[in-house]
């Protein structure tokens, strides 16, 4: 149903759909909340939500902050923790240095 009553966001909602029943909006992929006006975890930088693509062996999960930044494990470092934190070497198995 395409229907102003429903107040969907255009940039998260398919073609403005919502379901005429419980009026929740239908949302693109990454998008959440009833109107589709904010991203899911696992995504960031709305209206874009673009996924975190957080590294799999560096990280503390999929999610990330409002600014794509992931949580990496200590010796790990990046904005999606693809690298070694200074010190460390060899990812993705990322050993610390002789002398740090």
């Amino acid at each position: 149903m395409n229907s102003p009553n429903c107040n969907c966001d255009t940039s998260g909602t398919k073609e403005g759909i919502c379901d005429k029943e419980t009026g929740q909006c239908i949302c693109k992929e990454g998008y959440g909340g009833e109107r589709c006006d904010t991203c899911i975890l696992g995504y960031y930088g709305y209206p874009d939500c673009t996924p975190c693509n957080c590294s799999k062996v560096g990280s503390h999960g999929s999610t990330c902050s409002t600014s794509g930044k992931c949580s990496c494990l200590s010796n790990y470092a990046g904005r999606t923790c693809e690298q070694c934190y200074p010190g460390y070497y060899s990812y993705p198995d990322c050993k610390r240095k002789i002398g740090y």
